[in-house]
């Protein structure tokens, strides 16, 4: 028909939903203004089956990487999380909170805008909010930040091509612009 089906409803989050993301093994991340990063695989049931906690104030961005290994989330707490993949044991919705692998406190304002590099596991590019207006990108796997460059206005997105030798961000005020950023030179 011309129109699409509802599945199910998804449970878990106490307030509204910010950030979403789908990764490779049809594991669904959501996160929102309670400051919890939830995981559910829609074909093991509707139930989280992990409930992240590194966020102290609403996660408003959410991230897998290309290999489906690590989750980014950022949030209004000016934080960037990276998170192991976990799977599920088979207790869903009572899977104890995790400890992010790393915590990025750079950013001095949201963290809305993560992407993944299309191939490089470890490369994540953020961007930060209205006092931040930062574009940096990280190496995850040594936990350090590979460039910073300041953009003029806040971040609200950023999205690698597919050839992966730019990105593209979107902002906010004060100049309400696209970008388009060379890599790696920025």
């Amino acid at each position: 028909g011309a129109g699409g089906a509802h599945v199910c409803d998804l449970a878990g989050h106490s307030d509204r939903v910010s950030a979403l993301a789908w990764n490779t093994n049809s594991q669904l991340s959501t996160a929102g203004r309670d400051a919890s990063v939830l995981s559910h695989d829609l074909r093991a049931g509707v139930q989280p089956f992990d409930r992240l906690a590194g966020h102290s104030r609403e996660v408003c961005g959410l991230a897998w990487s290309c290999d489906s290994h690590s989750l980014a989330s950022g949030g209004n707490d000016n934080l960037l999380c990276v998170w192991d993949a976990r799977r599920s044991s088979g207790t869903h919705g009572t899977a104890a909170a995790a400890e992010p692998r790393v915590k990025f406190t750079q950013h001095s304002a949201a963290v809305k805008a993560l992407a993944w590099h299309p191939r490089r596991k470890n490369l994540l590019a953020s961007g930060g909010g209205s006092t931040d207006c930062t574009l940096r990108l990280w190496d995850t796997d040594r936990a350090v930040c590979k460039r910073a460059v300041e953009t003029g206005s806040q971040v609200a997105s950023v999205v690698w091509n597919t050839q992966d030798t730019e990105l593209v961000t979107a902002h906010g005020y004060s100049n309400n612009q696209l970008a388009l950023w060379t890599y790696p030179k920025l």
